[in-house]
């Protein structure tokens, strides 16, 4: 094995646990590590490797390896774990929410082993260049980047990214800010009755920018405190913005925000893969249809072929109570995921938007905004603490005189 400084961290129960991999040609150097008790002494020893790839052993127990990929995923999504195990659908479901980001057979050959680990490390070292070019420097945290993504048109993709961020920024938790990266047909400012000086287009006419530079570029939505970046004025602007470009401007809006919500266009673009390769969390959505299921089955076959699945996986279903044959438990199926958020069908959606409203803000006790909002607690450091929403009714109490 040649010298050099990129490394990988193997991680076994047992103290004499050896990795295999190809005698010649191997890149980076192996630090083994016996298992500790807990995720967050894994995760500090980990740490002091200074290792981009973590590859646990298979007799190392299956809740030590998610509870720590899951907090390497929290606090440095750098770190990519690779797990020695015979992939089934139950554990790539289990891997893909916990921020595991591949898994590979321990009877595999030795140069499919080195090619797993290297592949892991040149994705973290892709984040720590996106990071340093957004801020000089890699930080230990960063705000929770959530993708929401639809193979198809007309799921209901823009209201709910519109209204989840809207949500978010309510929840006193953070600020937020939502990117619109359907750079063709984008209408997030539109939903939101925004009139934005400048968009997310208009910033790839600069030679270079900065993060106060990207600052200037977003228009605040008054009603909840949420700040924007618009869509592309024109198709044109739009098909300039590169997955480069879309990496930095996440990357840069994560080091100041506590949440980057991104709404993507429908299917998986270039940018939308970049968006993806830098999130915490994605969004995955479907409605009570065939043709947008089968779609929505299609591309997580396509994320896990590539090898997107570090990031945690949310199911929303959208229009779940619509009386078309199907019941949710046939879509888990067909997905192969159980549904986080079943939201109700509602005319109030399609009147706000036609408003520029979040209905969110406008109906707050409707039955389709409180999915919402619960849908957005999950995202928060308290996912039991409600969200208070302005305008929304509070419970009813009475006092009992004696």
């Amino acid at each position: 094995m040649s010298a050099g400084t990129r490394t990988v961290c193997f991680v076994s129960a047992d103290p004499n646990g050896e990795l295999l991999l190809p005698e010649e040609d191997v890149t980076f150097d192996v630090t083994h590590l016996v298992a500790a008790q807990s995720a967050p002494a894994m995760v500090e020893a980990i740490e002091q490797t200074g290792a981009l790839a973590v590859c646990m052993a298979v007799d190392v127990p299956e809740t030590l390896v998610m509870d720590t990929a899951m907090l390497l995923d929290e606090i440095r999504p750098e770190v990519s774990v690779v797990l020695l195990r015979v992939a089934t659908p139950t554990l790539w479901q289990a891997a893909a929410r916990h921020g595991v980001r591949d898994i590979v057979s321990p009877d595999c050959a030795a140069s499919e082993m080195a090619a797993a680990l290297l592949a892991a490390l040149e994705r973290g070292e892709r984040v720590e260049s996106s990071r340093a070019t957004a801020g000089g420097t890699v930080s230990s945290r960063r705000g929770r980047v959530v993708v929401v993504l639809s193979p198809k048109g007309g799921s209901g993709k823009t209201m709910v990214a519109s209204n989840l961020a809207v949500s978010l920024a309510c929840s006193n938790t953070g600020e937020t800010v939502l990117i619109d990266l359907d750079c063709v047909f984008g209408d997030i400012a539109t939903v939101l009755g925004l009139v934005p000086d400048r968009t997310v287009g208009q910033l790839t006419a600069l030679p270079t920018f900065d993060s106060t530079t990207l600052k200037m570029f977003l228009t605040r939505h008054d009603s909840s405190g949420l700040f924007v970046l618009a869509g592309s004025g024109t198709p044109e602007e739009g098909e300039a913005l590169s997955d480069a470009l879309v990496a930095q401007i996440i990357e840069m809006l994560a080091a100041d925000f506590a949440y980057v919500v991104v709404d993507t266009a429908a299917g998986l673009d270039e940018r939308a893969l970049a968006a993806i390769d830098h999130a915490t969390d994605c969004v995955l959505m479907a409605s009570m249809d065939v043709a947008s299921i089968r779609s929505l089955a299609k591309e997580i076959s396509a994320l896990d072929r590539m090898g997107m699945v570090a990031q945690r996986r949310h199911f929303l279903l959208n229009r779940a109570d619509t009386r078309v044959g199907l019941e949710v438990g046939d879509v888990e199926t067909a997905i192969g995921m159980p549904v986080d958020a079943a939201l109700p069908s509602s005319r109030l959606v399609p009147l706000s938007m036609n408003h520029g409203h979040a209905v969110v803000l406008d109906e707050p006790d409707s039955n389709v905004a409180q999915r919402i909002v619960g849908f957005a607690q999950r995202f928060t450091p308290r996912p039991d603490d409600p969200i208070r929403l302005p305008g929304e009714r509070k419970p009813a109490f009475s006092l009992r005189r004696r």
